[in-house]
């Protein structure tokens, strides 16, 4: 069984995903809440996970 993960990531205005960590293990998860209230810096997270 494997487990899968869901990450969200919202970008701040202007950004690229060129701002992204290559390695996606070195995202810098928080909440739903602290993406949306954080005044447009963006962030990234944990949308879903599931196994299969």
């Amino acid at each position: 069984m494997e487990c899968y993960r869901v990450i969200v990531i919202k970008l701040a205005k202007g950004e690229s995903i060129s701002v992204l960590p290559r390695n996606p293990d070195h995202v810098n998860l928080t909440s739903y809440e602290g993406v949306h209230q954080n005044g447009g810096t963006g962030g990234a997270y944990l949308a879903e996970a599931f196994d299969t």
